[in-house]
């Protein structure tokens, strides 16, 4: 991923110097041709399209969010490394978020602790 951005990066560097006075933009990293930032709703629309293209089940592009920090969370990833990779302000707001997560690590806690305090030896 990180050497993706890092092209993308260059490549709109070559653009930023082609453009000289004519580039609108700052510091934002995905901007329109000209350098302004893209209005809100591109992102999705170039996730729909990536979805029909490949024939992918429909979903919207936060819901790639979600998945990340399921799959994260579920595989031990700290409630304080959440919060930083989301830019929430502290744990309790990823805990609340994502609670369901939490679930899922309960039943998988309940299930252990039967396994061992119920399991037959050989």
């Amino acid at each position: 991923m990180i050497s993706l951005l890092e092209q993308y990066k260059a490549k709109q560097e070559i653009l930023k110097t082609q453009l000289g006075d004519r580039w609108e933009g700052d510091n934002h990293v995905f901007v329109s041709d000209a350098g302004r930032p893209l209005h809100p709703d591109t992102p999705g629309r170039w996730y729909r399209k990536f979805i029909n293209k490949y024939g992918l089940t429909a979903s919207h592009l936060h819901t790639l969010r979600h998945t990340m920090t399921t799959l994260l969370a579920n595989n031990g990833i700290d409630d304080s490394t959440l919060s930083k990779r989301l830019g929430h302000s502290n744990p309790s707001i990823t805990r609340r978020i994502y609670t369901h997560v939490n679930r899922s690590a309960d039943m998988r806690a309940e299930n252990k602790i039967e396994e061992l305090l119920f399991r037959e030896d050989d």
